[in-house]
């Protein structure tokens, strides 16, 4: 088995759990809607996990971006909603998880590009 099936087994185990127990945390609602995502037909460049440093409460957590008519939205559990990533101001990011993998989030210019 390759390191990729291996991976995904796994979120697929994550998937199937939330969906059946209808809880689970904010990777486990992240890693949901970024397969729906890619499942329902978005590019994969314009989907990404966001890991964010919450500054109330003290804590990451994570949330999904997605590129839609070239504004990056982050949709997150906590809130229901819809918010461009220039809106965010709560949580600052720190890390992108993606189709090429993670990387530590790049502030491309004074306004906050998720995908950057």
């Amino acid at each position: 088995m390759t390191r990729c099936n291996g991976a995904l087994r796994i979120i697929g185990a994550i998937r199937v759990e939330t969906l059946l127990s209808n809880r689970g945390d904010c990777e486990d609602y992240a890693i949901l809607k970024y397969a729906a995502l890619l499942e329902a037909g978005i590019p994969k460049d314009d989907v990404k996990i966001v890991i964010l440093k919450n500054f109330f409460p003290n804590e990451n957590h994570a949330a999904v971006a997605a590129r839609v008519d070239g504004q990056w939205l982050i949709l997150d559990n906590r809130t229901l909603t819809l918010v461009r990533d220039t809106n965010v101001t709560r949580a600052t990011p720190e890390f992108v998880l993606d189709h090429e993998g993670v990387k530590r989030f790049n502030w491309a210019s004074r306004n906050r590009r998720v995908g950057s």
